[in-house]
């Protein structure tokens, strides 16, 4: 591999950021939350009750693409909650 193969390999390994969706507050409709967070992740009423009423900031979803993150950010703030995405650590 000559020396423009590595830095093409780089840019094309670096190129791609993984994002994760955090939920920070659920704000004034939580229940509103949990059923946008069922819809997102999939999981029961139970689980998506216990991330949005426990300790926060929550994770709700992690290493997805930035517009799949951005789509589900929208989604939450749409319902009242503070929701970020963040570059996946």
């Amino acid at each position: 591999m000559g020396e423009f193969g590595g830095i093409r390999y780089g840019l094309l390994v670096c190129d791609h950021t993984d994002y994760d969706v955090l939920l920070l507050d659920p704000g004034p409709a939580p229940f509103e939350v949990v059923k946008v967070h069922r819809e997102l992740t999939g999981v029961g009423i139970l689980a998506a009750k216990q991330a949005v009423t426990g300790p926060l900031p929550v994770p709700v979803l992690t290493g997805v693409e930035e517009r799949t993150a951005r789509r589900c950010v929208a989604r939450l703030r749409a319902v009242g909650a503070t929701a970020e995405a963040r570059p996946h650590a």
